[in-house]
């Protein structure tokens, strides 16, 4: 069997860079996604728990066992959650990130371009930003809003 010819092995290289750049474009945004379930999950906890402050005899309920307090560690526990699932999304994304950057200059090579034909994305000098930081910004600072309305609830009890 002989080796494929140029145009077939452009033709797998474009066929497995546009593969890697839908993945690669279906990793980008799964961030947004958890950041911004965790607002709603967190701004419901503290819906809950000011609701809880409203039941008449909350002051008998023992520290330990008050929904604050519950909530409280429900803010911590989803935020730490939902951030170890941002930063593994983000590593695959890189990973599949490098994988395109690879598959765009082998197709560069074997197309007999340069890199600075290559669009600013797929040039292999570009590198990735750090995004999921500004969404961990957005997940710790809702955390701790949430985790201190409940204290604040569980406090003025």
């Amino acid at each position: 069997m002989s080796p494929p010819d140029a145009q077939t092995r452009l033709a797998a290289i474009s066929l497995l860079l546009q593969e890697v750049g839908t993945e690669l474009r279906s990793r980008r945004e799964p961030e947004h996604v958890y950041t911004a379930a965790l607002v709603g999950a967190l701004g419901a906890v503290a819906w809950g728990v000011a609701t809880i402050a409203t039941i008449q005899n909350v002051e008998k309920i023992p520290f330990w066992k008050h929904p604050a307090i519950a909530g409280a560690f429900a803010c911590v526990v989803i935020a730490v959650a939902v951030w170890i699932k941002v930063r593994r999304e983000h590593k695959v994304y890189l990973e599949l990130r490098g994988e395109h950057k690879r598959l765009a200059a082998l197709f560069a090579t074997q197309a007999g371009l340069e890199q600075a034909q290559l669009p600013a994305g797929l040039r292999t000098e570009t590198v990735s930003g750090n995004g999921h930081f500004y969404s961990g910004i957005v997940i710790f600072a809702s955390a701790i809003a949430s985790f201190a309305f409940c204290i604040a609830v569980w406090a003025a009890r």
